[in-house]
């Protein structure tokens, strides 16, 4: 008996996260066309109810030029903490094996690949400007080099530490890199996602 309502009320829980987590999507969306809504507006109070949560996860360490990712990471968690309810309340038992995958699933789905990807369309753009002749179009893709100079200045010190190689050749070779440790870590944690489930206890 006592189980039954532990299940229900990890079911309840679950579904008020869902909710929850669709208030910070609507935050996080209606920010972009409205950024400081008036205090007698709807916006305003959502904001008072999301903005708590999410201010836990701003930092240096999810800001990349003027772009912030600590929603990214707090919806992350939120999934991960909504789906162990989920798992809990439709069978009634949960396993570290399940948490541990979860978290891994978790690390993998709003972290890395989340930056491998993010760093990947930086890294296109990049090699697209450098390649281009047309001033105007160089010019825009030099917003984007303090967000990938840690790459590219990495790329300058293994491959040519000694001579001075072409922006273009260099965001090349960080893309490529960008895109063959996105599918290496890819498969490393779908084997460890695996492993960790199989976990028993």
């Amino acid at each position: 008996m006592y189980l039954d309502i532990l299940m229900k009320t990890a079911l309840i829980l679950e579904r008020l996260i869902m909710a929850y987590s669709m208030l910070i999507w609507i935050r996080i969306l209606a920010s972009w066309f409205v950024p400081y809504p008036s205090q007698s507006s709807i916006l305003y109070y959502l904001g008072k109810t999301v903005d708590p949560f999410l201010n836990l996860f701003r930092g240096k360490m999810v800001v990349a030029g003027r772009l912030d990712f600590s929603p990214i990471i707090a919806i992350g968690l939120l999934a991960l903490i909504e789906s162990s309810l989920l798992f809990f309340g439709t069978y009634g038992y949960i396993t570290l094996g399940f948490i541990l995958s979860l978290f891994l699933s978790f690390f993998w789905g709003y972290c890395l690949r989340f930056f491998f990807l993010f760093l990947g369309i930086l890294l296109a753009i990049r090699v697209f400007t450098s390649l281009s002749s047309n001033p105007a179009i160089y010019t825009a893709g030099e917003r984007f080099v303090p967000i990938i100079s840690p790459v590219t200045n990495l790329v300058r010190k293994l491959f040519f530490p000694k001579s001075i190689a072409k922006e273009s050749t260099i965001a090349i070779i960080a893309l490529l890199f960008d895109i063959l440790l996105y599918f290496f870590f890819k498969g490393l944690f779908s084997i460890l996602m695996e492993l960790a489930v199989q976990i028993p206890f």
